[in-house]
């Protein structure tokens, strides 16, 4: 999905979302801490357990910044670096096969990202391996696209490789459980309930 925007990126940061709009439940202070780092050149990781909200929230970051006017893509990391590029790269409506090779799809997605203000969110991050990471992170240091990734937290910590391979000093959001009234609230609009 894309969003038209030229020029050297948004001169002011995107509006706050109008509370409920979003669609999430008890997330919205997160929701603003994430969003901080949608400006030119900006990154963020955003950490969570299981089912703590992390697809949702960058979701609801990738509409605010169509919002405000960048080219945005999304994909789920995996392990073939290639595949996730290319995912990436047909989000932004730039095409590309994982056949084509990782420096291709590498250089092809630092082109896009340098053309036009983009945004880039890679969910479940902690898949991915050093190709992908290493593309990020020219992304990052190289373009003023920004940089977004969800990943998972745990015993093993793959965040803690993610922060020292993607984004040394860069905005971390880490999502905790629900509060018990937005839980509720979050359970009956599941359930179906009023």
């Amino acid at each position: 999905m894309t969003a038209g925007g030229r020029g050297a990126g948004p001169s002011r940061p995107p509006p706050a979302p109008l509370p409920g709009a979003t669609g999430l439940v008890g997330r919205e202070a997160e929701l603003g801490q994430l969003l901080a780092g949608l400006v030119p050149g900006g990154a963020a990781l955003l950490l969570g357990g299981k089912g703590a909200g992390k697809s949702a929230l960058l979701e609801a970051a990738r509409d605010a910044a169509i919002g405000a006017g960048f080219d945005t893509g999304l994909a789920h990391a995996t392990e073939q670096a290639a595949a996730t590029l290319a995912r990436l790269l047909a989000a932004l409506g730039a095409g590309g096969a994982p056949a084509e090779g990782l420096r291709v799809l590498q250089a092809r997605l630092l082109r896009r990202c340098s053309d036009r203000p983009a945004a880039i969110f890679v969910d479940d991050a902690d898949w991915a391996g050093p190709g992908l990471l290493r593309a990020l992170r020219h992304v990052v240091l190289e373009t003023r696209a920004c940089v977004f990734a969800a990943a998972r937290t745990g015993p093993a910590d793959p965040p803690a490789r993610l922060r020292r391979a993607l984004f040394p000093g860069s905005r971390e959001v880490r999502l905790g459980p629900l509060p018990p009234g937005p839980a509720r609230s979050l359970a009956r609009r599941w359930l179906g309930a009023a």
